[in-house]
């Protein structure tokens, strides 16, 4: 791959990552989770499916910023020259939570089999 492709690509990556950056920060500006921090009783009053979809809330909100975090370094390692272990998936598409580790953190799940 040619430098200026290359560069290109780096750039297009940390435009991809700030703009995650961006739908994270409106998804926290409209979600008015820290509520739930100040007042634990009130999910002691939600039914299952509304504390089932807080739940997954919590689990993409998560992701969504690991996502970005990460693609950052990894934008910046590949400047560096290193090849990084690829991106993390989706926690929407996890079924299992085996899955999880060997999916999601590719590099940690790596580092605990050695």
């Amino acid at each position: 791959m040619a430098p200026c492709e290359f560069t290109a690509g780096i750039v297009l990556d940390f435009v991809r990552f700030v703009l995650l950056l961006l739908a994270h920060e409106v998804m926290q500006h409209f979600s008015y989770a820290h509520i739930l921090t100040l007042t634990p009783g009130y999910l002691k009053g939600l039914g299952p499916l509304r504390t089932l979809s807080l739940g997954v809330y919590a689990i993409l909100n998560f992701s969504c910023m690991y996502v970005a975090t990460y693609g950052t370094s990894q934008a910046i390692a590949q400047l560096d020259g290193f090849q990084p272990v690829p991106y993390p998936a989706c926690l929407a598409h996890v079924y299992l939570y085996s899955e999880c580790w060997r999916l999601f953190d590719v590099g940690f799940y790596t580092y605990v089999r050695k």
